[in-house]
């Protein structure tokens, strides 16, 4: 689907799950300002001198503010965060970006990230979010790299454009989910599990009496017979609800 000279990588990474973006970072670092994607360095092939990482105090990650309606999630928690910072990375969150989530510039600031200004925030060496960038979001990642859910089959245009820039992209939603070691990385599975459940909440409402059902003194209460279709990581999670 790429051609050889494609700086786009697709891996995954679970989304407000700083351990993860971790594991991810410290796989990738050799990645970070190849001019290619390249081999492991013990696996340099045909004697190619390896790739030197950057040290991580020497690399920004700049935290996005979603902009697509109804979308209250953001990439990073503050407790993630922390852990990134922890691992010396420089972290700037754009102002309000947790907002939504319930998560307040101060709570970023307190564990040793900065607030900035959307623009500030994307200049950074790493930029993370959820949703796919716009074509005019894309072109300010520039040659840098962008840590995101891409949908790739939907969104040929924008392969070819991160293509055009030379940009390094790291695609949560394309990571092969039966590796068990990838599975924390998985966006899609952590998602359509809330989904599942959230889909439960919303027929409940919908359908107007007791799911369960109730035998008291005021009277009999039949409980509700329910059809899940589907038996994937949604539908187990409805039938679990």
């Amino acid at each position: 689907m790429c051609s050889s000279d494609l700086r786009i990588v697709l891996w995954a990474g679970l989304i407000c799950s700083g351990n993860a973006l971790l594991a991810t970072l410290h796989r990738s670092a050799p990645l970070l300002r190849s001019p290619y994607p390249v081999a492991p360095r013990h696996a340099s092939p045909l004697g190619e001198a390896s790739v030197t990482s950057i040290p991580y105090e020497d690399l920004t990650i700049g935290v996005i503010q979603e902009d697509k309606p109804l979308e209250k999630r953001v990439a990073q928690s503050p407790d993630s965060v922390a852990l990134l910072v922890k691992a010396k990375f420089k972290v700037v969150v754009e102002k309000g970006a947790g907002v939504l989530s319930e998560f307040s510039d101060d709570q970023y600031e307190a564990v040793g990230a900065t607030v900035v200004s959307s623009a500030e925030a994307w200049k950074s060496d790493i930029v993370i979010k959820i949703n796919p960038p716009s074509s005019s979001q894309a072109k300010l990642v520039g040659d840098r790299t962008l840590i995101s859910q891409i949908n790739p089959a939907n969104n040929a245009a924008l392969l070819t454009q991160f293509e055009q820039q030379g940009s390094t992209v790291f695609a949560l939603d394309c990571i092969p989910r039966m590796l068990s070691r990838g599975q924390t990385f998985d966006t899609l599975s952590s998602q359509t599990n809330i989904a599942g459940y959230r889909a439960v909440i919303e027929a409940s409402n919908s359908f107007g009496r007791f799911f369960a059902g109730q035998m008291t003194a005021a009277g009999r209460v039949p409980p509700a017979k329910i059809l899940v279709l589907g038996c994937g990581v949604a539908g187990l999670a409805a039938v679990q609800t």
